[in-house]
């Protein structure tokens, strides 16, 4: 979905919990804002679009980055490679991090997304802001490194 579209939908989101509904009250701007970054942390909306959004209704913005169901942003790279048919080992290697490390991100990836293997995980990072194709600078950063074939495919490909 392009940006447009993104903030499109978050802007439609605030705006409808802001008016009264047949079956509710119109929620306060505070309120509101809550509900937004809930729907962020659900991964139904994106985060950069719901900043954008509160920020040009005036609330304050969210303290700390979260992606969909609460991972960090370290989580969230490591959810797109696992998902991509990166083993541990390589998603370690591609970000620079040991491999124990990203076990340690898997198992909280899992713990937060209610995932018990690989394939769960894949299909939240598909239904979720995961499932986009990840950010061609880390090409361009290791233009030397060998990628597993599912992430060259994928992530290296120029958008």
């Amino acid at each position: 979905i392009p940006s447009a579209g993104c903030i499109l939908a978050a802007a439609d989101a605030y705006h409808a919990m802001t008016e009264p509904r047949p079956y509710r009250p119109a929620l306060s701007p505070t309120q509101a804002a809550g509900q937004l970054r809930g729907e962020v942390r659900s991964g139904r909306l994106a985060a950069d679009a719901a900043d954008a959004v509160l920020t040009a209704a005036g609330q304050r913005r969210a303290k700390r980055r979260a992606g969909p169901a609460g991972l960090t942003p370290r989580e969230v790279e490591v959810l797109t490679l696992i998902a991509r048919g990166a083993s541990t080992r390589q998603a370690a290697h591609t970000l620079g991090i040991t491999a124990k490390t990203a076990e340690t991100h898997i198992e909280r990836i899992y713990a937060k997304t209610g995932a018990s293997t690989r394939s769960t995980a894949t299909l939240f990072a598909m239904g979720t802001a995961c499932s986009t194709p990840s950010n061609p600078s880390i090409c361009r950063a290791n233009p030397g490194r060998r990628w597993p074939p599912a992430i060259r495919t994928v992530a290296c490909r120029p958008t």
